[in-house]
C-alpha cells in the first residue's frame, strides 16, 4: 500500500474511532486551502478540527503542521474550537511542535490515534462549560431577524385593513412601507 492510501486509511480510523464513541466527525473534501483538515465535527460546545499525519517515525512532525493548523483555526472562535493534531505516537511529534502547541493563542491537541478520543474528552472536562456568547455579529443577525418579522407583520396588517388596495400590486405596498419607516 503507498504512502497516500495509508493516509487515507489513518484518518478512516481517526473518524471511526470517534463514530464509536458517539462523536459525529465528517471527512473534508482534499480542496486547496483548506489548511489540511481532514476531519470536522463538533463535541459538547465545541467545534472540532482533526488533522492527521500518519508519519510514525519519531520527531517526523514538525511545527510547520501547528503554524497550517492555527491558520485554519484562525477562522472560528478561539475559545471554542480545538484543532486535534493526530499521529501514530505521540513521539511522532518533535519537541519543537510540542513547544509550538503549547505556546499557541489556539487550543492545539497533540495525540495519537490510540488516545485522540480520551485526550478530547479530558481537556474539554477540565474547562468550565462553553456558553454562547452574544457577539456583536450575533446581536446584528438577530436585530434583522426581528425586522424581518416586524415588516412581515406590517404587511399582514395592512393587507387585512386594506390600508394599502391590494389590487395596487407590490411596488405600491412597498412604497408605503418605506414611506412608514
Amino acid at each position: 500500500m503507498n504512502s497516500h492510501k495509508k493516509g487515507e486509511q489513518f484518518e478512516k480510523e481517526f473518524t471511526q474511532l470517534f463514530k464509536s464513541n458517539n462523536v459525529e466527525l465528517r471527512q473534508t473534501k482534499k480542496e486547496p486551502g483548506d489548511g489540511g483538515i481532514d476531519q470536522f465535527g463538533g463535541y459538547r460546545g465545541y467545534t472540532i478540527l482533526g488533522q492527521c499525519k500518519n508519519y510514525p517515525e519519531p520527531g517526523s512532525i514538525g511545527p510547520q503542521y501547528v503554524r497550517d493548523l492555527e491558520g485554519v483555526l484562525s477562522r472560528y472562535h478561539k475559545n471554542t474550537t480545538i484543532g486535534l493534531l493526530v499521529a501514530p505516537s505521540k513521539a511522532s511529534f518533535s519537541k519543537n511542535t510540542i513547544n509550538r502547541a503549547n505556546s499557541s493563542e489556539y487550543i492545539i491537541i497533540l495525540t495519537d490515534i490510540t488516545n485522540a478520543y480520551s485526550d478530547l474528552v479530558r481537556f474539554v472536562g477540565s474547562q468550565p462549560p462553553v456558553v454562547f456568547q452574544q457577539t456583536r455579529s450575533s446581536i446584528h443577525c438577530i436585530f434583522h431577524f426581528y425586522f424581518i418579522i416586524i415588516i412581515t407583520l406590517l404587511l399582514c396588517v395592512l393587507f387585512q385593513t386594506k390600508f394599502i388596495d391590494a389590487s395596487a400590486g407590490t411596488r405600491k405596498i412597498f412604497e408605503k412601507v418605506i414611506e412608514i419607516f
